[in-house]
């Protein structure tokens, strides 16, 4: 399994503990964009203001909507989402009082979505269910600081305070706070983002996953 919280699922449905093994997820060497924050914000055509980046299959339990709920108390946020999915109907009509600081930009090739997260004051990954988020990796080894929701594996990724802000799920007055938080500290957090993240790199991962396999033979 990919994160303890998944080790623990498994274990709950009667799995001996000592035959489940957390090898985390990885990627190889992301293929980063070459232009700096500035100059990609200024190539998108984003002002100055306090931009978030949302990144997700459009599903009710991705939790878009507390972000566009979150974006009505913070006036000078703006919020960009990418990706599509059976719920961008329902988003698209709940973001509409605030159509000019939403904006939905459809399914992404991952170059794209790379320059979005560099440009990106933070990512936003607020579901419900996670089992380790290889968006939140991404964001974090492009140097841009992650706000979250405290479930799944999220906080196997997210030290809060450090690299990001991990907020309750379901509590709108705790993740506005965190998005203020997020972006008050946003230098701090991403001058931390590497941190930790020598757990998740590729060659870990293929390794234990070598020596794990042949430890059955």
């Amino acid at each position: 399994v990919p994160s303890h919280y998944l080790k623990r699922m498994v274990v709950g449905w009667g799995v001996a503990a000592a035959k489940v093994h957390v090898i985390y997820n990885a990627a190889p060497t992301l293929d980063a964009p070459a232009a700096g924050r500035a100059q990609i914000r200024a190539e998108l055509g984003w002002d100055a203001r306090p931009t978030l980046l949302a990144v997700a299959r459009l599903q009710p339990w991705k939790g878009v909507d507390y972000l566009l709920g979150a974006l009505a108390d913070l006036p000078p946020v703006r919020l960009v989402v990418a990706g599509d999915g059976p719920d961008l109907p329902r988003l698209q009509k709940l973001a509409a009082p605030l159509a000019e600081r939403v904006q939905f930009v459809g399914r992404q090739p991952q170059s794209a979505l790379f320059r979005l997260m560099r440009a990106a004051d933070g990512l936003a990954v607020y579901s419900s269910y996670e089992g380790l988020s290889h968006t939140l990796l991404e964001s974090l080894r492009l140097g841009t600081p992650v706000l979250a929701s405290d479930c799944g594996g999220n906080p196997e990724l997210v030290r809060d305070g450090v690299n990001g802000v991990l907020v309750p799920y379901g509590d709108r007055v705790a993740l506005r706070r965190g998005i203020q938080r997020l972006l008050a500290q946003r230098a701090v957090y991403a001058a931390q983002s590497q941190r930790g993240l020598e757990r998740f790199r590729f060659e870990a991962m293929v390794s234990q996953t070598d020596a794990l396999l042949k430890s059955l033979l």
